[in-house]
């Protein structure tokens, strides 16, 4: 079942920069962490992280964004410049990799208008920059995720983008989690003892954070320059299993104007992951002869020697000598003695006068 989560421990951080030291003072104190402490260690929740702003990443977010490495172009993800792949709607307008614009007439409002990053996202953890002004959002505006068959365009007044069972959308006009048409959370971001008498609004400039590591289950969350919003999405790895999944924005207002910039990745955690998850499943394999033992490569070759192969086992695997089948009082079973070239001579059949005189044994 799809879950949003409620913003935990918030901590606001600096919006001017002139007023960084005194807001880090008054939080560390808050805290009771040591004057001069990280950002990173003034908060017991492990899901957010206060860093200071490096490259263009915002300053607070998800514990894994000092991590991030930070993308060497915007183009690595962005929108579909050729508008012909069927990543947007006819009614979105690209204007370049990281720029669309609903290109319509002021009274046209009654479709709901989206486009898509061409590239999916289901591996990695991503940062991405929202630029989109209040008054070009109108009423309905929002920003998310959604695999790849959901429609670009819906009739009727809708943001598109939650509006389907296969898309998850946050709502920045009116602050809503949306899927499948069902709000799941009225308040997000969840307000703090600092928001009282303040009427919450999603700045021009946000950002989206997707953590698509298998270890996570697939959260998407959002957050501002001094804000972290705290989870609104998750468990989206088993929900979309192997369709591809893209970030998306919606809306039906005329002229809205979105810039969604790709800032930057974390990968490494995701392939140490995999691959300690790869190691575990070989190790908990059934190691009996009806299987082929995973063995590690440091296995010596003495200790592969004493492995039991069963039949049809893949070349280049040690295989135990077939037993003895000839004349009672022959050979033990076991390893035939090794003769010239580390070959056994063949043995006299008993009905046959000794090798000496008939001169039918063969020397090896």
């Amino acid at each position: 079942m799809l879950c949003c989560k409620p913003m935990q421990n918030e901590v606001s951080v600096s919006e001017p920069a002139q007023q960084q030291v005194a807001v880090t003072q008054q939080t560390q104190q808050q805290s009771g962490a040591p004057m001069g402490a990280p950002m990173a260690q003034q908060t017991t929740n492990t899901n957010v992280t206060n860093i200071m702003s490096v490259s263009g990443l915002p300053p607070i977010g998800p514990a894994w964004l000092p991590q991030v490495e930070v993308a060497a172009t915007i183009g690595k993800y962005g929108f579909d410049v050729t508008g012909n792949m069927g990543h947007s709607s006819e009614k979105m307008q690209v204007r370049a990799r990281d720029i669309v614009v609903r290109f319509v007439q002021k009274t046209d409002v009654h479709t709901g208008d989206g486009a898509r990053i061409m590239e999916p996202l289901n591996s990695g953890k991503h940062v991405f920059e929202i630029e989109w002004a209040k008054e070009l959002r109108g009423s309905l505006a929002a920003i998310g995720v959604a695999i790849g068959k959901t429609p670009m365009q819906m009739k009727g007044k809708t943001c598109l983008v939650g509006d389907t069972s296969t898309s998850w959308g946050f709502d920045i006009a009116r602050r809503n989690l949306i899927n499948n048409k069902k709000v799941l959370n009225k308040r997000y971001p969840e307000m703090i003892p600092e928001d009282r008498g303040i009427h919450i609004k999603i700045p021009d400039t946000f950002y989206a954070f997707l953590d698509m590591d298998p270890a996570s289950g697939g959260v998407l969350s959002f957050g501002s320059a001094d804000r972290y919003y705290g989870e609104a999405f998750i468990d989206l790895i088993r929900i979309v299993g192997n369709e591809p999944l893209y970030l998306t924005v919606g809306t039906n207002t005329p002229g809205a104007h979105i810039r969604c910039t790709y800032k930057g990745s974390y990968t490494h955690a995701i392939m140490q992951s995999e691959r300690d998850a790869n190691v575990a499943l070989m190790n908990a394999l059934p190691s009996n002869t009806g299987h082929t033992q995973v063995q590690q490569s440091t296995t010596s070759q003495q200790q592969q020697d004493t492995i039991p192969v069963p039949m049809g086992q893949p070349m280049g695997q040690p295989m135990q000598p077939p037993p003895y089948t000839g004349p009672v009082g022959g050979p033990p079973p076991g390893p035939p003695p090794a003769g010239d070239g580390g070959q056994a001579p063949a043995a006299a059949p008993a009905e046959q006068a000794p090798a000496a005189d008939s001169g039918t044994t063969e020397q090896l």
